[in-house]
């Protein structure tokens, strides 16, 4: 198992008013924090330990917002949800524009998940790869 050190800054703010997610964006370790209704998205400088940078913040509109993953852009995917309907909605956010933008993919409840794949070009049920 491993350990991440964080900045004194999350380590302090840590459980009280404060909860992280971490993710992997590009080739670098990406840690969320979710605080009254803001999310900061910081980065570990590649190798240097304890060494995160703040990349931008989101401020919640429109209801409570939390990261599911990133594309490859490093643009977050993230789920909007509305508890009046028990609704969410996956957007994706712009930092430089500081603009969310619909994917029109919604789910009720818990049922909106992110998952990342890699293309290959392997044969699936190939050991040897090669034609016959």
């Amino acid at each position: 198992m491993g350990v991440v050190d964080l900045p004194e800054y999350l380590a302090s703010a840590y459980p009280f008013n404060t909860w992280l997610s971490i993710y992997k964006l590009r080739e670098s370790l990406a840690l969320v924090e979710y605080s009254s209704g803001v999310c900061v998205v910081w980065v570990m400088e590649s190798g240097v330990v304890n060494n995160f940078t703040r990349l931008y913040t989101i401020r919640a509109s429109h209801g409570p917002k939390m990261i599911l993953g990133f594309r490859e852009s490093g643009k977050p995917i993230m789920e909007v949800k509305d508890h009046l309907i028990g609704r969410g909605t996956l957007v994706v956010y712009d930092p430089n524009l500081e603009k969310f933008n619909d994917l029109e993919i919604c789910g009720t409840g818990d049922f909106l998940f992110v998952n990342s794949y890699m293309e290959t070009l392997l044969l699936h049920d190939r050991s040897d790869c090669s034609s016959n």
